[in-house]
């Protein structure tokens, strides 16, 4: 028997175990006829390798180990394993980020017709992360992504038709992909689709079919979805209103730190709205918002500061507020400083 067959023989027996196909499923027994295989250059058991230890199955997480059998695996022609290369390389995990070397890993893997690798790759032309920037191409690896039915690329894609980016702008176009991609389950394309709804882009508005997409989005935890659904319920558009749906919506997005949606429940404990009225509440919400430079949670910091509404009136500090938001271009927050500052006729 030559080292190839055992090899081979050595791998076949490590994906039983690994599987249970035929014996008891054991990711120890896996783990240890991967390594005899791998130690013959089985490529398959090495990808193996890399996969057990970059997610800690069966021994400790190391990423450091896998980017190495992934190497391995991915030299000797196995597209998975330069795809998984290319993913740990462009981040600092099991060593120093290599975007360059990442790049050529994501394009041997799209070279052998991974679509998975052709959205990695699309992403790095279109930010220039260790490719010279190159929209047409990054447009180019998207479409190769988007046509082998690949939900992500798909999206991608719309999002190119839809800014431009290495092709004439069209929301037709973006729609088009959109709709693919949403019904291919991404959730944000699920979102942006329900967005392309409300907006009427490329299509006739239609509020209802808004709300739906939202919801579907906002259930796979898309903080946007949320936050835009809750905007529905709270004015009762395209669904029936309610405030307490609006609210816990609001609270959904805001646990992920949607700025917006901790400037609504700001809104909803100033005014008691489907909670017990409280300016405090108020207030640590606007804050969040604020610290998370969002000029309307500045803005109400400083209306907050101007009229006491926590206690005494500080104009300085209301000032200081005003004038945070308006370097973002708030227009409430101009009309106040000019209100505040300019001299009375």
């Amino acid at each position: 028997m030559t080292d190839f067959d055992q090899a081979s023989l050595l791998d076949a027996l490590g994906r039983k175990y690994e599987s249970g196909d035929g014996v008891a499923q054991s990711d120890t027994e896996a783990l240890s006829w991967y390594r005899q295989a791998a130690e013959l250059g089985n490529a398959h058991a090495h990808l193996a390798l890399g996969i057990f230890h970059e997610s800690g199955r069966a021994v400790a997480a190391n990423p450091a180990i896998a980017r190495q059998h992934y190497a391995l695996a991915a030299d000797a022609g196995m597209p998975e394993a330069s795809l998984r290369l290319g993913r740990l390389l462009k981040s600092d995990q099991g060593g120093p980020a290599d975007l360059a070397a990442a790049a050529r890993a994501f394009d041997a893997a799209a070279k052998a017709g991974m679509p998975e690798a052709e959205l990695e790759l699309g992403i790095a032309y279109d930010r220039g992360a260790g490719v010279a920037r190159d929209p047409a191409a990054a447009f180019a690896c998207f479409q190769r992504g988007a046509t082998a039915h690949h939900a992500p690329s798909q999206y991608y894609l719309a999002l190119c038709h839809q800014r431009g980016v290495g092709t004439p702008k069209s929301d037709v176009a973006a729609l088009h992909w959109l709709r693919l991609a949403a019904t291919g389950g991404h959730p944000r394309a699920q979102c942006a689709l329900g967005i392309a709804y409300l907006m009427g882009k490329g299509i006739t508005a239609d509020t209802k079919e808004a709300a739906a997409w939202f919801t579907i989005a906002a259930e796979r935890n898309i903080a946007e979805a949320q936050f835009r659904l809750g905007m529905m319920y709270a004015d009762g558009v395209g669904v029936k209103r309610s405030d307490a749906r609006a609210l816990a919506l609001f609270r959904a997005a805001a646990a992920q730190g949607y700025a917006a949606a901790c400037v609504n429940l700001g809104h909803f404990f100033e005014n008691g709205r489907a909670v017990e009225k409280s300016i405090v509440e108020a207030e640590r919400y606007y804050r969040i918002a604020a610290d998370k430079n969002e000029p309307s949670g500045a803005y109400n910091l400083g209306r907050i500061a101007e009229r006491g509404l926590l206690g005494e009136i500080s104009l300085s500090e209301a000032l200081e507020w005003y004038g945070r938001a308006a370097k973002s271009g708030h227009s409430l927050s101009r009309a106040a400083l000019s209100r505040l500052t300019e001299p009375a006729p």
